[in-house]
């Protein structure tokens, strides 16, 4: 339908961020996609013009970016206006008020819970909870969170992500050695070291087993270094970042799928990992940890196992449980691939999402 919407991220295409894409991409409606920082310098892939102006305010680099963006959405008749991350909401609500646009504002993950994030950019979620239109988050454990942080409960609306469940379905039956995977980005809350210290104490009681670990980020090469340094390195591939479609290879060719996500020292934490739903809509039952938006994808002794964050030993019997009794994995396995395909698919998270901006446009 040819209904003009702005959706305002930081990034244009973060490999991470495939919900972003699938919003851009499949959002039946006329997506113009600002980004670039919290207050947008591009848009649909060109420079936001700031025009000329002698006036001594409109000098202010900040002043002239806003100008520019208001421009950009009056110009193409932009009807509302989907900022992703608190950041960005607190950047576009101003701008939003002023040209009476709805303004949907998506948290993700940091963007509720990390303390530069809350010190910085959440003096001023006071201010945005009443200015947005509607506050969208994806697990119960966020919306918690919100409220706590001062955010309206009507104003809350929760909608988990969803994944393509054609592109990530289960691969062929598969013979030999163990193999684990983990997918993510190699930061703090994704517990990259906790993996590798679980799986050192699986080698242990599992031979041949293997682990992948998929993703890219700042902790790559020390997590490469205490690979080396427990003695697993041989049994440790590091695959960097893959595309959607590698993901789906590399976790049809696997058995287990393993998430310890925890909280970070500075209080970072997940909403709830994309890669936890690919990973089910493979047929692989999940270990991960009891965090953020996680038990409500994986129903524990059902679809996969839990354990608390940073619990090693608690995670590596469960890898190994999993990993030496072949009947219940696949039992779990093919739970998690119903649940998914039931609860967790784009098609729903898509709907969803489009109803609450129907709903924005029909009240504004």
């Amino acid at each position: 339908m040819y209904i003009p919407l702005a959706i305002v991220s930081n990034n244009k295409d973060k490999y991470s961020e495939t919900f972003i894409h699938a919003q851009i991409n499949h959002l039946p409606y006329f997506v113009h996609h600002l980004y670039g920082d919290h207050l947008p310098h591009f848009a649909q892939g060109k420079l936001l013009n700031h025009g000329r102006s002698f006036a001594p305010w409109l000098r202010r680099p900040e002043v002239r970016q806003s100008r520019a963006v208001a421009q950009y959405l009056q110009q193409h008749t932009i009807r509302l206006v989907l900022a992703q991350y608190g950041p960005a909401g607190v950047a576009m609500y101003p701008i939003c008020q002023r040209l009476r646009l709805p303004l949907l504002v998506h948290f993700h993950g940091y963007d509720a819970y990390r303390d530069d994030v809350l010190h910085t950019h959440g003096r001023h979620y006071p201010a945005l909870f009443a200015a947005a239109t509607a506050l969208i988050v994806v697990s119960e454990h966020m919306r918690e969170q919100l409220l706590r942080l001062g955010a309206p409960a009507d104003k809350l609306h929760l909608i988990p992500y969803g994944i393509d469940t054609e592109a990530f379905q289960p691969g062929p039956a598969r013979t030999g050695p163990c193999v684990i995977v983990s997918c993510g980005r190699f930061v703090a809350k994704k517990g990259p070291a906790v993996s590798l210290q679980a799986f050192a104490k699986v080698r242990a009681s599992v031979p041949g087993a293997r682990l992948i670990m998929v993703g890219d980020g700042e902790l790559l090469p020390a997590c490469k270094q205490l690979a080396h340094r427990l003695g697993i390195a041989e049994a440790v591939e590091f695959r960097g970042v893959l595309t959607p479609a590698e993901v789906a290879q590399t976790l049809q060719a696997a058995d287990i799928f393993i998430q310890p996500s925890l909280t970070s020292a500075a209080h970072d934490a997940e909403g709830t990992p994309l890669a936890i739903l690919e990973a089910g809509a493979c047929g692989l039952p999940v270990a991960a940890s009891y965090h953020g938006g996680i038990p409500q994808v994986v129903q524990a002794g059902e679809t996969g196992l839990l354990v608390a964050e940073g619990d090693i030993d608690g995670l590596a019997q469960q890898l190994i449980f999993l990993a030496e009794n072949d009947t219940i994995r696949k039992r779990m396995g093919t739970a998690a691939r119903a649940r998914i395909s039931t609860y967790f698919t784009l098609d729903r998270y898509l709907a969803d999402l489009s109803q609450l901006i129907d709903q924005s446009l029909s009240t504004d």
